[in-house]
């Protein structure tokens, strides 16, 4: 009997929401310690100051480690279904067509034939993971493999995302620092001092205004959604 691909993009969804709700938790606490402390006296430059115990660059880390935990479910949704896809597990739009012309029996067997002589591989780069698409899954003619079709797409965007984890990842790194400063230029024009800085700004492209770290939690569960 044909096995559905599980709806990894909600799993993806819910766990992202967890990495949220951890950073509105510390937002909640930043205002309730600044309202204990300074009653209804606190001024703007209170507000602001950063001498009370939440500080701005304490929330700005905890939007950079919220993001670190979403983009690392991202990877882990793309290699869960890809290797679930070669073993012919049924999506949405039925089952891909393998190069090698037969399923992998296990997901063990699946994942030893991607890794080949390498211990581990990524999946943080879009580069890589359209060539391992084309590697293992057939295309015809004007009909790539979905997962390929929807990560070239939206390659762009998925690469400013992934610079965005890799200047959080890999702080004194200056190659990590110019992709970041690239990457929020072409986001939205501009430049910041840090990625918490980015992602706790506001999106007010929006419809509701949200955080940038809860758009990108919007971009990657819908990019997932038309994956499975």
């Amino acid at each position: 009997m044909p096995r559905q691909m599980p709806r990894f993009d909600r799993h993806l969804q819910r766990q992202s929401q967890l990495a949220s709700e951890i950073v509105k938790a510390g937002e909640r606490a930043r205002i309730g310690w600044i309202c204990s402390t300074h009653p209804s006296t606190a001024t703007d430059q209170e507000w602001e100051s950063g001498k009370t115990l939440w500080t701005v660059q304490k929330i700005e880390s905890l939007y950079e480690l919220a993001y670190l935990r979403v983009f690392s479910l991202w990877e882990s949704t793309l290699e869960s279904i890809f290797y679930r896809t070669l073993c012919g597990y049924n999506l949405s739009y039925g089952k891909e067509t393998l190069v090698c012309g037969q399923y992998f029996r296990t997901l063990a067997q699946a994942e030893a034939a991607v890794l080949g002589t390498h211990q581990f591989t990524l999946w943080h780069s879009q580069w890589r993971n359209i060539q391992r698409c084309q590697q293992f899954i057939r295309s015809n003619p004007g009909d790539p493999a979905k997962m390929e079709t929807v990560l070239s797409s939206r390659r762009t965007l998925l690469d400013w995302m992934s610079a965005i984890r890799h200047r959080i990842a890999h702080d004194q790194q200056n190659d990590a620092h110019h992709k970041f400063e690239s990457a929020t230029r072409g986001l939205v024009g501009m430049t910041y001092h840090t990625p918490g800085r980015f992602l706790r700004e506001w999106d007010t492209t929006a419809s509701t205004p949200r955080r940038r770290l809860d758009w990108a939690i919007d971009e990657l569960v819908s990019l997932a959604s038309q994956i499975v």
